[in-house]
């Protein structure tokens, strides 16, 4: 996939492969490549809560290979873990408070559900950049997460950027 420039172009692309005839998991496996691509971070993961099913989607770049050689994991069914949810942890109060978090988060030591996806993004020195709540007319559909090995911040217009696309990444999950 070609570098995408703008939040429209990216919305576009989310347009395209939201109308693509598959299945609802390899849909939103070909989005979330689509958004990790078009930003300066090195992983993403996409949490989906009920009335949802519960799943969780992770793609990282290959640090060992070029830039868009992408490793991507499917848990479908992931373990909800209380404290991830919970009102003390941040991630819970990022999705019940509805605001996103674009603080550079100081640790590399990532724990979302003790699986896979928490080795890979250990192993590779992910640090947190942004957790976006996916919430809409007060139902929450999910969370997405993004990192990077710098120790660079998301600037501004990154940030607006990725509300505008969680938007439309809001709008796929809802058709499920």
């Amino acid at each position: 996939m070609s570098q995408i420039t703008t939040s429209q172009e990216l919305i576009n692309t989310i347009n395209i492969l939201d109308a693509e005839n598959k299945v609802w998991v390899e849909k939103v496996i070909a989005i979330v490549e689509s958004i990790l691509l078009a930003y300066p971070a090195d992983a993403l993961w996409l949490f989906t809560l009920p009335p949802l099913s519960s799943s969780a989607i992770g793609v990282l770049r290959n640090p060992k290979s070029d830039n868009n050689t992408l490793v991507t994991l499917v848990d479908t069914q992931p373990p909800l873990l209380q404290y991830w949810l919970s009102d003390d942890g941040l991630i819970g109060k990022i999705v019940k408070g509805n605001i996103p978090n674009f603080a550079l988060h100081p640790s590399t030591k990532i724990v979302f559900d003790n699986d896979l996806g928490d080795a890979l993004f250990n192993y590779i020195k992910i640090r947190i950049k942004a957790i976006i709540p996916l919430t809409h007319n007060s139902t929450q559909y999910g969370v997405m997460i993004m990192g990077g090995q710098s120790n660079n911040p998301f600037d501004e217009s990154i940030q607006e950027s990725l509300k505008d696309v969680s938007s439309c990444l809001i709008s796929v999950l809802q058709k499920k």
